[in-house]
């Protein structure tokens, strides 16, 4: 045991004297700031990449005494420039803010959701800040086994689809919804599943869904495609069985490669004390596995959060927090199309220390974007 804290801290002072980890030598702009200073908290960032190039960021602000708390917002420029002024999505007044989601809908759009309580909520807002339109897409009675969890899929130049789970706890209903940008439904909500409400998706590129539920009393995390009218296609299909408890809700992530095959990552307790490992699989159209595990071992930290975002040419990156005693920092791994490793992990943040999980969005144009936080700044970095 006291030999592992060793070889932890000996990490922790290896990364803390370069710097940086393997660094990828295509950085097109490292660490850059994204938020305005202020006196409290901003973290949490969630971010897209508009038809355009452009990206949108959207992270937590817990206000001082010359700000609102709430969800702030703020467009940049292909290069990392900003696009204007950082803006408002949405202030608290007391009111709650958790689990946002951001989506792109058409070209310069895009729409956000969060709960508040039990109630999920949403707007829509143009590249400049502009609010076009807000809505309430669910309300969940709450109860003892109130469970919060939803994530949001754009389906197209103006629909999206919001799926949801919070009554009957973790144990519960996956339910989804399509909505126009104006945020009026389309059609009724439909079941997901009734396994489960942690949960991911991604849209595939032969037009389906496939849903990535962890049931928590089987300890099973399993797949269900859907076709464009809401209903299912063909039975779920098995991703992981005995998997441990730490995967909670926003824990796994999807992302779709070429052929209608995707690729879904989660972490668990890893080998040692102290460890997580980050798992995943590649699955084709059928929901048949690739032969190749995802995987990312690490001995002696904990590596927690993982984000898979598609890269060009079906090649995936994913992003993640490693959490060395009192040393985090977000590294990123680059897999081909068979999960094979391109090369080692290496730091994504070299000058702002993370805090919590990273985002990342692959770039229509190759290589890829990725902003986290460290508690108080809001930062990004730009990879070939």
């Amino acid at each position: 045991m006291i030999s592992r804290l060793v070889a932890a801290a000996a990490v922790v002072m290896t990364v803390s004297c370069l710097g940086v980890g393997p660094a990828l030598a295509d950085s097109v702009r490292p660490d850059f700031r994204i938020n305005e200073p202020t006196g409290g908290d901003n973290k949490l960032p969630v971010a897209v990449e508009f038809p355009t190039g452009d990206y949108m960021v959207v992270w937590q602000s817990f206000g001082d005494s010359e700000r609102v708390s709430g969800l702030y917002a703020r467009r940049l420029f292909r290069n990392g420039d900003k696009a204007g002024k950082e803006f408002a999505v949405f202030k608290a007044k007391g009111a709650g803010f958790e689990q946002h989601r951001v989506a792109a809908v058409g070209n310069h759009d895009f729409v956000v959701t969060w709960w508040d309580g039990n109630r999920l909520l949403g707007r829509v807002f143009d590249k400049r800040g502009k609010r076009l339109s807000k809505f309430q897409l669910a309300k969940i009675p709450e109860s003892r086994n109130f469970e919060r969890s939803h994530t949001i899929v754009p389906l197209g130049r103006n629909h999206f689809l919001v799926s949801w789970g919070g009554k009957g706890g973790p144990h519960g209903t996956l339910y989804a919804r399509k909505f126009r940008k104006s945020g009026k439904p389309i059609g009724k909500a439909f079941q997901v599943t009734k396994r489960g409400v942690w949960h991911t998706a991604t849209k595939l590129s032969n037009g389906r869904l496939v849903f990535y539920v962890f049931d928590r009393r089987k300890r099973t995390i399993f797949g269900q495609f859907i076709n464009r009218n809401g209903s299912k296609h063909n039975k779920p299909f098995t991703v992981r069985k005995n998997v441990t408890e730490r995967t909670g809700p926003g824990e796994l992530s999807a992302a779709p490669l070429g052929n209608g095959s995707s690729v879904v990552v989660w972490y668990e307790d890893g080998g040692a004390v102290f460890s997580n490992d980050i798992k995943g699989y590649i699955f084709n159209k059928h929901g048949k596995k690739f032969k190749n595990e995802v995987l990312i071992e690490n001995v002696y930290n904990q590596s927690v959060y993982p984000v898979v975002a598609r890269l060009n040419r079906d090649k995936f990156v994913i992003s993640y927090l490693s959490v060395v005693l009192f040393a985090n920092y977000n590294y990123v791994a680059v897999y081909n199309r068979y999960g094979s490793p391109r090369q080692d992990p290496f730091v994504l943040n070299s000058r702002f220390p993370a805090s919590g999980r990273s985002t990342i969005v692959g770039r229509e144009s190759g290589g890829f974007f990725g902003a986290w936080d460290d508690r108080f700044t809001v930062a990004g970095a730009i990879y070939k």
